[in-house]
């Protein structure tokens, strides 16, 4: 079937207007804030979905080297910038081989859109209550390391 101008599902305001569908890959890239780093990857690969504002990324990376990185730490590349204007509460998982952190202090790990950003944020908490941005003293990727990362947001 092909609806050149949307479909209304549930009613027929505007809200309920479904005319953005979209499928399609990026390349993730990880960077600190204070200085992005050198880093070359083995694996860069990317996949989102676009239904609405509503995106949902999949990310996966391997680094082959890294040097020089610091601040909060970044996964960027994301397709379309997480909305700033709502606090969505987003969060997404996150899968890590070889990353160091310490998992006593922080035993829950989630992934987190930044807002207004086309990047993604690691958080660390122990009672889900308080989280923390970690900065790459907290979460440190090295030569060899994977990181792969769902997340759905709101876009802008």
């Amino acid at each position: 079937i092909y609806l050149g101008g949307g479909v209304y599902l549930g009613g027929t305001d505007a809200a309920n207007h479904l005319d953005d569908y979209e499928e399609g890959t990026f390349t993730p890239t990880v960077e600190g804030s204070s200085a992005a780093g050198t880093v070359s990857y083995t694996v860069q690969d990317g996949n989102y979905t676009k239904i609405g504002r509503m995106v949902t990324v999949m990310g996966n990376i391997s680094i082959n080297t890294i040097s020089g990185m610091s601040g909060t730490v970044r996964f960027k590349g994301l397709p379309f910038s997480f909305t700033s204007s709502t606090n969505s509460g987003a969060r997404g998982v996150i899968s890590m081989s070889g990353v160091n952190y310490d998992p006593a202090t922080y035993n829950i790990v989630a992934a987190y859109p930044s807002g207004g950003s086309q990047a993604i944020q690691v958080l660390g908490t122990r009672d889900s209550q308080t989280w923390v941005v970690f900065n790459t003293s907290q979460f440190s990727i090295g030569n060899g390391d994977a990181v792969s990362y769902q997340v759905t947001y709101f876009a802008d």
